[in-house]
């Protein structure tokens, strides 16, 4: 009985092992997703330009909302329960006022994103 209390647990740290491997890989490809999209973006750039990138995001998505006049598109992804976040504010003229860039959670990401 010894034995196969050693072998079963030899088959959960394989398969635990088989299913965090691809889970990491995946978590990291979807940041690196949002954090080098999120570079692309400067203040000055227009709507259609930044759409069009993030039209080519496969492991992330963004939504859009509107508040006086100024339009916010964050970009996230589901892969890394939308933990690293790009905001990027545009004025009433389509054309991007601020990109930042934060991890949620984070104290230091709260109170000051990076600004890109």
């Amino acid at each position: 009985m010894k034995k196969r209390s050693v072998k079963t647990k030899i088959i959960a740290t394989v398969s635990a092992v088989a299913i965090a491997i691809p889970a990491f890989i995946y978590w990291d490809a979807a940041y690196k997703e949002v954090y080098y999209l999120c570079q692309n973006f400067k203040p000055g750039n227009e709507r259609n330009d930044i759409i069009r990138q993030l039209n080519t995001a496969e492991l992330s998505h963004y939504a859009i909302s509107y508040d006086n006049g100024v339009t916010l598109i964050r970009l996230t992804s589901k892969l890394n329960f939308s933990i690293y976040k790009c905001d990027i504010r545009m004025d009433n003229q389509d054309v991007v006022l601020q990109v930042d860039y934060h991890k949620s959670g984070s104290v230091k990401a709260d109170n000051g994103a990076i600004k890109l």
